[in-house]
C-alpha cells in the first residue's frame, strides 16, 4: 500500500526545492536522481508531477531553458520554512518507530478554562435553520425512520486583541462546517451555532464518536493555527461538547436539542470546576 498522496506530494516539493539548490533541473532528472540513489519509492502515481506543478503555480520555482525548473527567491524561503516543519516531523516518526508512542489523554478543552457564554445570535439561527431540520428528521423518525441525535460544540477564545481571537474563531468554524462531508461519517449534516458554535444533527443510535470527531477536529484546527499563524499564539482556547440523542418520548422537535444544550453547559461546569 502506497503512500497517501497529500503526503507524497509533500515530500517531492521538499526534494525538489532542495535539489534545484545547486542549479536549475529538468523534472526527470531530480527524479532519476532520487530513483538512482534510493530506489523507486512506494508512492502514489503521479504525486512527483503534481508537486511540480504545484510548486510552480506557487511561484516557488520557474519554468527556465529546455524544460528546467529553477528555484525563486521565494522558494528558498519556503524550502527553509519547510525544513524546520519536516525536521520536527521526523523527529516525532522517530520516536514513533523506536516505540516511544505518547499515550493519549482523555478528551479535555485544549487545556484551557474559559467560561461558557451565550449569544442572543443562536436563538434567531437556531430557529430558521437547526430547527427546521430537526423537524424534518424528527417526523421521518417517528414515521419510523432512523433515530438520530444533535451534537453540539462551543468555543471559547481569549487573546489579548479580541479581533484577532474572532479571526481565529471564524476561521475554524468555516474549516471545521466546510470540511465536513470529509470529516464526518456519511449522513451527518453540520451547522453554524450561533457566533461560536457548531451544531452536528447525527443519524442512528450512536454519537459518541462523531461527538469526538468534532471535538478533535476542532482542536486540531485552533492548533494549527496557534502554532502557523503568528497573530494567533498569543490565543487560549477552549472546546465543549455537548449532546442528546433524539427519542418517541420527546414532546417537541426542540426538546433534543434543549436537552444538548444543557449537555453542553454541564460539560463547561465541570471543566471549569
Amino acid at each position: 500500500m502506497g503512500i497517501g498522496s497529500g503526503l507524497a506530494r509533500a515530500f517531492y516539493r521538499l526534494f525538489i526545492l532542495h535539489a534545484l539548490e545547486t542549479g536549475s533541473q529538468r523534472p526527470a532528472a531530480i527524479l532519476g536522481a532520487l530513483h538512482a540513489s534510493d530506489g523507486v519509492l512506494p508512492l502514489e502515481s503521479g504525486a512527483f508531477t503534481k508537486a511540480v506543478s504545484q510548486l510552480i503555480d506557487a511561484g516557488l520555482v520557474v519554468l527556465a531553458e529546455l524544460g528546467a525548473l529553477e528555484l525563486t527567491p521565494m522558494g528558498r524561503r519556503e524550502r527553509d520554512a519547510q525544513r524546520v516543519v519536516w525536521q520536527r516531523l521526523i523527529s516525532i516518526v522517530n520516536r514513533l518507530l523506536d516505540g516511544d508512542v505518547p499515550q493519549p489523554e482523555p478528551p479535555g478543552d485544549g487545556g484551557t478554562s474559559l467560561p461558557l457564554v451565550t449569544d442572543r445570535t443562536a436563538e434567531a439561527h437556531r430557529e430558521r435553520v437547526v430547527i427546521a431540520e430537526i423537524r424534518d428528521i424528527a417526523r421521518r423518525a417517528r414515521d419510523g425512520g432512523p433515530r438520530f441525535a444533535i451534537v453540539l460544540a462551543d468555543i471559547a477564545i481569549a487573546h489579548p486583541r479580541p479581533a484577532v481571537g474572532t479571526a481565529m474563531l471564524q476561521r475554524s468554524l468555516r474549516e471545521t462546517i466546510g470540511r465536513g462531508r470529509s470529516t464526518f461519517p456519511a449522513g451527518v449534516s453540520a451547522h453554524r451555532y450561533g457566533d461560536r458554535g457548531v451544531c452536528l444533527i447525527v443519524p442512528g443510535d450512536e454519537h459518541g464518536g462523531t461527538a469526538e470527531l468534532l471535538r478533535a477536529r476542532l482542536l486540531e484546527s485552533l492548533g494549527a493555527m496557534h502554532a502557523t499563524v503568528k497573530d494567533f499564539r498569543g490565543a487560549r482556547y477552549a472546546v465543549r461538547i455537548g449532546a442528546a440523542r433524539w427519542t418517541p418520548a420527546a414532546a417537541t422537535s426542540g426538546a433534543v436539542l434543549r436537552l444538548a444544550e444543557a449537555a453542553l453547559s454541564a460539560e463547561s461546569t465541570t471543566r471549569a470546576a
